[in-house]
């Protein structure tokens, strides 16, 4: 393999090569919006160059060449030479997908401890072939910009030869009058490859120019002997600021400079180095192309942790925060006893103290955890794009608050809805282009993803501005597919039809497609967000559009909840879902249906004890009841709470013994022993050691609200 690859530096290479496939695929539609968009040109030429040269060095020279055909593209259009039409960005999209499978195989087979192994059969020759056509080429290794006629088996003999290997085509302009450059790049200082990172640099000035002399040299390279930094002297016609442009797209590479040599070629006097990331004065440019000033020298003080890593860490800090609440209710009580009374203060001040550090630490650790959605919905345009051509309709997606950061376990968690939810709006919300047009609409249609911060909450929304739902189609089909009875269907309002929707078998498309039409997809959706404490709402006008609006936690590590005992059991209800907390009697409640229930601002509301909706023996002699027996272990008594919980327009009322107050809470997973139960979301730890179950309100409240309406319709129909 050339140079000998750590599993390190696979998983490094595998992860830059996935970040420079997503700008291949940002660059390429942005391209087709606009093909002159000269900076997306040269976003989408630096990526596939740096894809090249990291593929290069590992030995991957069917990776390397695929990027060099592409690069021929981007070179005649950035030299205007070509535009690109619809179908030469799908061209060049196919090529952005072929590298993608490669990198997955090459990724499933680096999990298994194997090597990276070159297979030229996983590159189409039927896309090499629309690749060179584009630009005219008539042999594998012609293009308009030329480095080297042999292609990617050039690179290999150019990295590891003794002597500098000429490029043998340099696209007619040639270098024997062009100017004389020095080069110099420093690295950052975590980079642990860089030896392949000189290696790349050293490549890519070769592929530019003609290199007279370099520090490290070629021999150095192959045996490793590279220290912190890079510098050449090449004879070139390409622009200072393009080479300095390709230099500063190389992972790992902090400062670049690029200016005139000093000397001639034989004796050119090396000038004094770039000394370092950041400094003033330096003259160097930035790695990342748009960074910020001052972000060289932030590069040298970041590092790759594996997210597992910072999993173990948050579960720690847990421990230790339940351990300084266990601690503090020790000290409470030996205060309070009177007792050693000197002991006691210095406790309360280790205590305080304690309970500053770890909230600090929890912090600290929770913003490590939290990355941008952009993340996430850097994948969506290309999906929009695709979906939009298969089905022939003209979509545009507008995507707002990409910087918003949430918990990267809830990104994992709300990738699949939001796909599912994406793909409804393009299938079964936006209309062909002659159906808008017809409704005095513009032939394109829009679907706005946006993400916002709201108090504690993480708020995202899907919206379309297609035909909108038709609630009557709904209802017929929910009772076409033995969903609910004709009867049950007449007396359903607008809010309860729009619930139909997220029941499993449930579809209005009459034919399948391979987007949707199979009645499953929305339940998941509803129960994947309900799972991590979250809550979907949709609101839709006839010829107008829809929108959904799902509303999640920022972190699943830990929760608010207010403290309630019922049954004889702590419990800890997620704030989030409370809307307010009421002291009731028995006059307060009704009978209706045999089921107790109170009106709230003119609304009825099903009300059960905790310890009933939670499927426990109720520890009270009949549970709530309305006219005089006491409501639910003390809820017709002066003593007695109602809990009312809403999650989307399911709300309950849940009777319980006493309140404790409001507390942030660790969510412990209840393990594999005992598996999802319904209606636990997990467990905490409290201060006394005691052990509170944490209630999943979401699903609690659908099935408790089902079991009602159900009845009312028996009952009724």
């Amino acid at each position: 393999m050339g140079l000998d690859v750590t599993p390190e530096e696979i998983r490094l290479f595998l992860d830059e090569t996935a970040e420079k496939l997503e700008e291949l695929d940002h660059g390429l539609l942005a391209l087709e919006h606009n093909p002159r968009d000269q900076e997306a040109v040269a976003r989408v030429f630096r990526a596939a160059h740096t894809i090249k040269g990291s593929a290069g060095t590992v030995g991957l020279t069917s990776m390397s060449e695929l990027c060099h055909l592409m690069e021929d593209v981007f070179d005649a259009v950035r030299a205007e030479r070509i535009d690109l039409s619809g179908e030469e960005i799908t061209t060049l999209l196919w090529g952005v997908d072929t590298l993608r499978g490669i990198t997955q195989v090459l990724s499933e087979n680096a999990a298994a401890g194997g090597e990276l192994v070159d297979d030229p059969a996983a590159v189409p020759a039927d896309l090499l072939a629309a690749l060179r056509r584009i630009t005219g080429a008539a042999s594998a290794g012609g293009g308009a910009r030329g480095s080297g006629a042999a292609g990617a088996g050039q690179v290999r003999a150019t990295a590891y030869g003794s002597s500098f290997v000429k490029p043998d085509d340099d696209g007619g302009e040639g270098h024997e009058n062009g100017q004389l450059l020095e080069v110099e790049a420093v690295f950052a200082a975590d980079a642990v490859m860089p030896a392949v990172r000189a290696l790349q640099l050293l490549l890519m000035i070769e592929g530019m120019g003609d290199v007279v002399r370099s520090e490290p040299t070629p021999d150095e390279i192959d045996r490793e002997e590279v220290r912190d930094r890079f510098w050449a002297l090449v004879r070139t016609s390409v622009r200072p600021q393009d080479i300095e442009a390709a230099m500063a797209s190389t992972p790992e590479v902090a400062v670049v400079r690029v200016r005139p040599a000093g000397g001639t070629d034989g004796a050119a006097e090396r000038r004094e180095p770039v000394s370092g990331a950041g400094e003033a004065g330096s003259g160097g440019t930035p790695a990342r192309a748009g960074a910020e000033p001052g972000r060289a020298a932030e590069l040298g003080h970041t590092i790759r942790v594996d997210t597992g890593i910072l999993d173990e860490i948050m579960n720690l800090v847990g421990e230790l925060v339940i351990d300084r609440n266990r601690l503090g209710q020790s000290t409470a009580t030996l205060m309070q006893s009177g007792e050693h009374d000197e002991l006691a203060a210095g406790l309360n001040e280790i205590v305080a103290h304690m309970a500053r550090t770890t909230q600090t630490l929890q912090e600290k650790i929770m913003r490590a955890r939290m990355m941008p959605i952009d993340t996430l919905f850097k994948k969506f345009p290309r999906m929009v794009r695709d979906l939009a051509h298969k089905s022939g309709k003209e979509v545009e997606l507008i995507v707002d608050g990409q910087d918003t950061e949430i918990d990267r376990s809830v990104i994992e968690v709300i990738g699949d809805p939001l796909i599912h939810l994406i793909r409804n709006a393009i299938d079964h919300g936006i209309e062909e282009p002659e159906a808008r047009q017809a409704a005095g609409k513009p032939p394109v249609g829009r679907v706005l993803l946006r993400a916002e911060h709201q108090e504690s909450h993480i708020v995202i929304t899907v919206a379309d501005d297609g035909r909108g739902i038709d609630l009557e189609q709904v209802r017929r089909s929910a009772v076409t597919r033995g969903l609910i009875s004709e009867g049950q269907a007449a007396r359903l309002g607008e809010q309860e039809v729009l619930d139909l929707i997220f029941l499993p078998g449930l579809s209005t498309t009459e034919q399948v497609t391979e987007v949707s039409g199979r009645g499953v997809g929305m339940d998941v959706v509803r129960r994947n967000i309900e799972r991590i404490n979250g809550t979907i709402t949709v609101e839709t006008e006839a010829g107008g559009g829809t929108a959904w609006v799902i509303r999640l936690p920022l972190s699943l590590a830990t929760l608010r909840g207010l403290l309630v005992e019922a049954a004889g059991q702590l419990w800890a209800l997620p704030i989030a879902t409370i809307t307010e907390i009421r002291q009731v009697s028995a006059r307060d409640l009704h009978s209706v249906m045999g089921r107790p229930a109170m009106v709230v601002r003119g609304r009825v509301v099903p009300v059960w004890t905790l310890a009933e909706a939670m499927g426990l023996p109720d520890m009270s002699n009949d549970g709530p009841q309305a006219g005089g027996a006491a409501a639910g272990a003390g809820a017709g008594s002066p003593g007695g709470y109602i809990v009312l919980c809403q999650v989307s327009n399911h709300l309950v009322g849940l009777a319980v013994d006493r309140l404790f107050g409001e507390q942030e809470v660790v969510i412990k997973s209840l393990g594999q022993y005992l598996g999802e139960i319904p209606g636990l979301s997990g467990a905490t730890i409290l201060g006394d050691g005691t052990i509170a179950l944490i209630v999943d309100i979401a699903h609690l409240a659908q099935v408790l609200s089902r079991q009602a309406g159900r009845k009312v319709a028996e009952s009724v129909g």
